[in-house]
């Protein structure tokens, strides 16, 4: 089982595993990974809306402050997703840019 941990702004994935049929879990940490926050220290979290199997949707995204709030900085994009489309989103130095 694959378990994404959530600690501060770190995100990393386990791989956990049990041989009492779940009584007990090992783990070892197969990717570490950070959010990415800019010199303000605020987070960008976005998501798709309406996508699914061979259909494209919106994009929508909302900007956290330091402290974990919702700013006025938010977001949305009707068809902003193209069929199979990813977004990502990268940390820059004056703020976020969100590739779609």
């Amino acid at each position: 089982m694959l378990n994404r941990s959530a600690t501060g702004g770190n995100r990393d994935i386990y791989l956990l595993s049990s041989k009492e049929k779940g009584a007990e879990f090992r783990g070892a940490l197969v990717h570490p990974w950070k959010i990415g926050a800019y010199a303000k220290g605020e987070m960008v979290l976005f998501w798709t809306e309406g996508t699914g199997w061979q259909k494209g949707g919106a994009l929508a995204w909302q900007v956290f402050d330091a402290a974990g709030k919702p700013t006025d900085e938010k977001g949305r994009v009707e068809r902003g997703i193209p069929v199979w489309g990813l977004p990502t989103v990268a940390a820059t130095g004056v703020g976020f840019t969100i590739i779609h």
